[in-house]
């Protein structure tokens, strides 16, 4: 069995720094916060992204896909949850962006999701490489 290394480019750690800034923010303005909340989220994100290294391609084709290796993760988190758009080129897993899952197209009036908008230029994105990328 192949292992993947998964690595997540600039864009990603943004991401994931931003969705950790916001779930605290929400929970510090609620009569009872949740103070695990943020240990929860990062393990889910851990448990997600060792799937990855094991069975990238048991993920769903990316929405705006130009290829097979283009490929979305959902990240069970909450009720709703994240979205990992990445890209599996050889053995690596680059992971380009997360986002929230209920995105959404504010003029849709029927609320509908939106797919999330694939990122291109991998091959462009600094990778972090220390400590395996992640």
């Amino acid at each position: 069995m192949t292992v993947c290394r998964v690595v997540l480019a600039d864009e990603a750690v943004d991401d994931l720094l931003r969705i950790e800034d916001f779930t605290i923010e929400r929970e510090l303005a609620i009569a009872t916060p949740d103070l695990d909340v943020v240990r929860r989220l990062r393990d889910a994100v851990d448990r997600a992204f060792r799937l990855l290294e094991f069975s990238p391609y048991s993920c769903r084709r990316a929405a705006r896909a130009v290829n097979d290796k283009q490929r979305e993760l959902i990240i069970p988190f909450g009720s709703t949850g994240l979205i990992a758009a990445f890209e599996v080129p050889g053995e690596i897993v680059r992971i380009g962006a997360i986002r929230h899952r209920l995105s959404r197209i504010a003029s849709d009036p029927q609320r509908q999701l939106r797919p999330l908008a694939w990122h291109i230029g991998f091959a462009a994105a600094r990778l972090l490489s220390a400590g395996g990328g992640r």
